[in-house]
């Protein structure tokens, strides 16, 4: 966990390769099997450019346990919710982020690389970050072996759509109704600069 409470995450450098820049780290238990590139597969698009661990493989003993951290291209503004929080956002912002969002969103599920009840649990305030020129970028979701936290958990549950509920089957019949309702409630958080009833911040990875 890098940074704290209330702020951005202290941005790392990353030089590896071809990897030159600087980076927020995610702690994982596991090392992920898809995802992780250093190639953004869209602008608007937050996926891994690298996993790194906390020891050498040549020296490491049984009996240490391993750590793994996910490196993520360092978004300036942190999470929707702060950026929101901190920003004056007119309509026309509003309606860039959303286009943004949706192109995000639309990019994830249409790679077929991960469920499309995960791709659209993305769209909640803590998955969205902004970068230091303003571009919207949704969050690849990557297990990682952890489990949620209760401020992580009640706020999956607050944007969960009526789609999503109850006995309900969430396929590409219904995905776009719930996407609307999860759009529908960002636009209202960042319109009214509420905290979305609970308090989640990009260190909160």
């Amino acid at each position: 966990k890098v940074g704290r409470a209330g702020y951005p995450p202290t941005p790392l450098h990353l030089s590896h390769g071809m990897l030159d820049l600087p980076v927020a780290l995610r702690a994982s238990l596991i090392v992920p099997t898809t995802g992780v590139s250093p190639w953004q597969v869209s602008r608007h698009v937050l996926q891994p450019v690298a996993v790194i661990s906390n020891t050498n493989p040549q020296k490491m003993h049984f009996a240490e346990q391993t750590s793994y951290f996910l490196a993520y291209p360092y978004c300036f503004h942190g999470n929707l919710r702060e950026y929101a929080v901190a920003h004056q956002v007119t309509s026309q912002l509003a309606a860039r982020i959303v286009r943004q969002v949706l192109d995000g969103v639309e990019q994830i599920i249409s790679s077929n690389d991960v469920p499309l009840v995960e791709a659209i649990g993305t769209l909640i305030p803590s998955s969205i970050f902004v970068d230091s020129m303003e571009l919207v970028k949704v969050r690849v979701p990557i297990k990682t072996g952890r489990n949620l936290s209760l401020h992580k958990t009640l706020e999956a549950m607050q944007f969960m759509s009526p789609e999503e509920v109850g006995d309900k089957h969430l396929d590409f019949a219904n995905a776009w109704q719930a996407i609307c309702f999860r759009i529908g409630l960002l636009l209202y958080g960042i319109g009214c600069k509420v905290t979305f009833s609970i308090n989640v911040h990009a260190h909160d990875l």
